[in-house]
Protein backbone atom coordinates (compact mmCIF):
# COMPACT_ATOMS: atom_id res chain seq x y z
CA UNK A 1 0.00 0.00 0.00
CA UNK A 2 2.58 2.47 0.90
CA UNK A 3 4.22 1.55 -2.61
CA UNK A 4 0.92 2.81 -4.20
CA UNK A 5 1.17 5.98 -2.24
CA UNK A 6 4.56 7.11 -2.91
CA UNK A 7 3.82 9.37 -5.93
CA UNK A 8 1.01 11.30 -3.74
CA UNK A 9 3.04 11.49 -0.81
CA UNK A 10 6.34 13.29 -2.83
CA UNK A 11 4.36 15.32 -5.14
CA UNK A 12 3.45 17.02 -1.98
CA UNK A 13 6.69 18.99 -2.62
CA UNK A 14 8.74 18.88 -5.64
CA UNK A 15 12.17 17.10 -5.08
CA UNK A 16 15.20 18.08 -6.57
CA UNK A 17 17.52 15.82 -6.61
CA UNK A 18 21.09 16.00 -7.90
CA UNK A 19 22.29 13.02 -9.31
CA UNK A 20 26.40 13.17 -8.95
CA UNK A 21 28.55 11.95 -12.35
CA UNK A 22 32.25 12.97 -13.07
CA UNK A 23 32.86 14.79 -16.07
CA UNK A 24 33.72 11.96 -18.09
CA UNK A 25 30.75 10.37 -17.94
CA UNK A 26 28.19 13.68 -18.24
CA UNK A 27 25.32 11.34 -18.88
CA UNK A 28 26.17 8.71 -16.10
CA UNK A 29 26.26 4.85 -16.89
CA UNK A 30 23.79 2.43 -18.41
CA UNK A 31 23.42 1.27 -14.54
CA UNK A 32 21.76 4.80 -13.77
CA UNK A 33 18.41 4.19 -16.15
CA UNK A 34 17.02 2.38 -13.74
CA UNK A 35 16.82 4.84 -11.09
CA UNK A 36 16.32 8.03 -13.49
CA UNK A 37 13.32 6.54 -14.85
CA UNK A 38 11.52 5.39 -11.76
CA UNK A 39 12.08 8.50 -9.60
CA UNK A 40 11.34 10.59 -12.21
CA UNK A 41 7.85 8.71 -12.74
CA UNK A 42 7.77 9.25 -9.00
CA UNK A 43 7.62 13.44 -9.82
CA UNK A 44 11.35 13.82 -8.67
CA UNK A 45 13.06 16.64 -10.12
CA UNK A 46 16.69 14.92 -11.58
CA UNK A 47 19.59 16.46 -12.73
CA UNK A 48 23.12 14.52 -13.95
CA UNK A 49 25.49 16.31 -12.72
CA UNK A 50 29.36 16.29 -12.14
CA UNK A 51 30.88 16.86 -8.72
CA UNK A 52 33.01 19.15 -9.92
CA UNK A 53 30.90 21.62 -12.39
CA UNK A 54 30.13 24.77 -11.63
CA UNK A 55 27.01 24.60 -9.84
CA UNK A 56 24.62 25.65 -6.55
CA UNK A 57 24.69 22.95 -4.71
CA UNK A 58 22.30 24.30 -2.36
CA UNK A 59 19.77 24.41 -4.70
CA UNK A 60 18.92 20.89 -4.44
CA UNK A 61 17.36 18.99 -1.57
CA UNK A 62 19.84 16.18 -2.13
CA UNK A 63 23.03 15.13 -3.69
CA UNK A 64 22.99 11.01 -4.65
CA UNK A 65 26.45 9.76 -5.63
CA UNK A 66 26.85 7.16 -8.28
CA UNK A 67 28.75 7.52 -11.39
CA UNK A 68 32.10 9.05 -9.54
CA UNK A 69 34.65 7.20 -11.22
CA UNK A 70 37.47 9.85 -11.48
CA UNK A 71 37.18 10.27 -7.70
CA UNK A 72 40.62 8.41 -7.34
CA UNK A 73 42.67 10.89 -9.40
CA UNK A 74 41.70 13.93 -7.79
CA UNK A 75 40.97 12.87 -4.42
CA UNK A 76 41.54 15.88 -2.35
CA UNK A 77 39.91 17.89 -4.20
CA UNK A 78 37.02 15.64 -4.68
CA UNK A 79 37.07 15.39 -0.37
CA UNK A 80 36.77 18.87 -0.53
CA UNK A 81 34.09 18.92 -2.13
CA UNK A 82 32.70 16.74 0.07
CA UNK A 83 32.75 18.63 2.66
CA UNK A 84 31.31 21.62 1.18
CA UNK A 85 28.61 20.34 -0.29
CA UNK A 86 27.90 18.41 2.67
CA UNK A 87 27.21 22.06 4.62
CA UNK A 88 24.64 23.13 2.01
CA UNK A 89 22.53 20.08 0.98
CA UNK A 90 21.96 16.60 1.87
CA UNK A 91 24.58 14.29 0.72
CA UNK A 92 24.03 10.79 0.14
CA UNK A 93 26.22 9.09 1.83
CA UNK A 94 27.67 11.64 4.55
CA UNK A 95 31.43 13.06 3.91
CA UNK A 96 32.48 10.82 6.90
CA UNK A 97 31.31 7.25 4.84
CA UNK A 98 32.29 8.16 1.63
CA UNK A 99 35.76 8.96 2.84
CA UNK A 100 36.07 5.57 4.93
CA UNK A 101 35.04 3.70 1.97
CA UNK A 102 37.39 5.34 -0.30
CA UNK A 103 40.32 3.07 1.16
CA UNK A 104 39.97 -0.51 0.76
CA UNK A 105 41.77 -0.53 4.41
CA UNK A 106 38.21 -0.58 5.51
CA UNK A 107 38.49 -4.42 5.29
CA UNK A 108 40.45 -4.53 7.91
CA UNK A 109 37.94 -2.84 9.75
CA UNK A 110 34.95 -5.06 8.63
CA UNK A 111 37.03 -8.01 9.77
CA UNK A 112 37.70 -6.40 13.07
CA UNK A 113 34.14 -6.69 13.05
CA UNK A 114 33.75 -10.27 12.54
CA UNK A 115 32.90 -9.98 8.66
CA UNK A 116 34.69 -12.35 6.64
CA UNK A 117 36.67 -10.73 3.97
CA UNK A 118 38.92 -11.59 1.62
CA UNK A 119 42.51 -12.62 2.65
CA UNK A 120 44.63 -9.67 2.02
CA UNK A 121 48.21 -8.54 1.97
CA UNK A 122 48.80 -4.83 2.88
CA UNK A 123 51.88 -2.88 1.20
CA UNK A 124 53.04 0.17 2.46
CA UNK A 125 54.48 2.61 0.06
CA UNK A 126 57.62 3.06 2.40
CA UNK A 127 58.77 -0.56 2.09
CA UNK A 128 60.35 -2.69 -0.39
CA UNK A 129 58.40 -5.93 -1.53
CA UNK A 130 59.53 -8.87 -3.32
CA UNK A 131 57.11 -10.77 -4.84
CA UNK A 132 59.21 -13.41 -5.56
CA UNK A 133 59.77 -14.40 -2.11
CA UNK A 134 56.18 -13.64 -1.08
CA UNK A 135 54.89 -16.10 -3.35
CA UNK A 136 57.39 -18.98 -1.79
CA UNK A 137 54.50 -18.77 0.62
CA UNK A 138 51.54 -19.11 -1.81
CA UNK A 139 50.50 -21.81 -4.39
CA UNK A 140 52.01 -21.57 -7.72
CA UNK A 141 49.63 -21.26 -10.33
CA UNK A 142 47.06 -19.85 -8.71
CA UNK A 143 45.50 -16.50 -9.86
CA UNK A 144 46.31 -12.63 -7.50
CA UNK A 145 45.43 -9.24 -8.31
CA UNK A 146 47.55 -6.26 -6.92
CA UNK A 147 45.96 -2.93 -6.89
CA UNK A 148 46.50 0.50 -4.41
CA UNK A 149 44.60 0.60 -1.66
CA UNK A 150 42.69 3.82 -3.56
CA UNK A 151 41.48 3.61 -6.69
CA UNK A 152 38.13 2.90 -9.00
CA UNK A 153 37.28 1.24 -13.00
CA UNK A 154 40.08 -1.15 -12.14
CA UNK A 155 43.00 1.70 -12.23
CA UNK A 156 45.94 0.00 -11.29
CA UNK A 157 44.78 -3.00 -10.98
CA UNK A 158 46.74 -6.18 -12.46
CA UNK A 159 45.60 -9.75 -12.86
CA UNK A 160 48.28 -12.52 -12.68
CA UNK A 161 49.39 -16.01 -11.55
CA UNK A 162 51.89 -16.88 -9.74
CA UNK A 163 54.58 -18.34 -12.33
CA UNK A 164 57.93 -16.95 -13.76
CA UNK A 165 56.47 -14.42 -16.47
CA UNK A 166 53.55 -13.34 -13.93
CA UNK A 167 55.58 -12.47 -10.80
CA UNK A 168 57.79 -10.91 -13.15
CA UNK A 169 55.10 -8.47 -14.66
CA UNK A 170 53.66 -8.09 -10.77
CA UNK A 171 57.07 -6.95 -9.10
CA UNK A 172 57.35 -4.62 -12.19
CA UNK A 173 54.16 -2.93 -11.64
CA UNK A 174 54.41 -3.04 -7.99
CA UNK A 175 57.34 -0.91 -8.70
CA UNK A 176 55.42 1.48 -10.32
CA UNK A 177 52.48 2.30 -8.40
CA UNK A 178 54.38 1.71 -4.75
CA UNK A 179 56.28 4.68 -4.37
CA UNK A 180 52.71 6.95 -5.40
CA UNK A 181 50.29 4.71 -3.01
CA UNK A 182 50.14 2.19 -0.65
CA UNK A 183 49.06 -1.36 -2.48
CA UNK A 184 47.21 -4.61 -2.00
CA UNK A 185 47.33 -8.36 -3.03
CA UNK A 186 43.97 -10.48 -2.99
CA UNK A 187 43.52 -14.30 -4.76
CA UNK A 188 41.21 -14.58 -7.71
CA UNK A 189 37.61 -15.78 -6.56
CA UNK A 190 36.25 -17.59 -9.09
CA UNK A 191 32.88 -17.79 -7.65
CA UNK A 192 32.63 -13.83 -7.84
CA UNK A 193 32.45 -14.64 -11.73
CA UNK A 194 30.22 -18.05 -11.59
CA UNK A 195 27.72 -16.41 -8.66
CA UNK A 196 28.10 -12.92 -8.97
CA UNK A 197 27.61 -10.54 -5.86
CA UNK A 198 25.68 -9.74 -2.91
CA UNK A 199 24.82 -6.33 -2.05
CA UNK A 200 23.89 -4.77 1.31
CA UNK A 201 22.32 -1.58 1.19
CA UNK A 202 20.75 0.56 4.42
CA UNK A 203 18.12 3.15 3.27
CA UNK A 204 15.71 4.82 6.28
CA UNK A 205 16.98 2.08 8.80
CA UNK A 206 16.54 -1.11 6.69
CA UNK A 207 19.11 -3.52 5.32
CA UNK A 208 18.51 -5.07 2.05
CA UNK A 209 20.60 -7.46 0.25
CA UNK A 210 20.45 -8.44 -3.43
CA UNK A 211 22.48 -11.18 -5.49
CA UNK A 212 23.67 -9.65 -9.08
CA UNK A 213 25.12 -11.45 -11.95
CA UNK A 214 28.29 -9.52 -13.11
CA UNK A 215 28.35 -6.58 -14.12
CA UNK A 216 26.01 -4.98 -11.48
CA UNK A 217 22.33 -3.10 -12.50
CA UNK A 218 20.61 -1.57 -9.26
CA UNK A 219 17.37 -3.83 -7.87
CA UNK A 220 14.12 -3.50 -7.38
CA UNK A 221 14.81 -3.89 -3.51
CA UNK A 222 17.53 -1.38 -3.52
CA UNK A 223 15.41 0.76 -5.59
CA UNK A 224 12.76 0.82 -3.00
CA UNK A 225 14.65 1.31 -0.13
CA UNK A 226 16.07 4.11 -1.80
CA UNK A 227 12.54 5.75 -2.86
CA UNK A 228 10.92 5.03 0.75
CA UNK A 229 14.12 7.16 2.03
CA UNK A 230 13.70 9.57 -0.24
CA UNK A 231 9.56 9.80 0.94
CA UNK A 232 10.51 10.34 4.37
CA UNK A 233 13.21 12.50 4.01
CA UNK A 234 10.14 15.13 2.50
CA UNK A 235 8.12 13.97 4.42
CA UNK A 236 10.35 16.00 7.24
CA UNK A 237 10.31 18.92 5.05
Amino acid sequence: MAVVYLPMIIRRHTMKLAIITCSKLPQGVADDQPLLTSLNRLGIDTQMLAWDAAVDWSSFDACLLRSVWDYHERINAFNQWLDDTAEVTRLMNPPSVVKWNQNKRYLRDLSAFGVLTVPTTWITHAQAFDLKQWSQNHPAQQTYFLKPVVGADSSGTLRFTIDDKGLQQAQQHLDQWLPKMDMMLQPYLSQVERFGKTFISVANDHMQSEKFPWPVIIGFKTLLALLMWLTNLMLRK
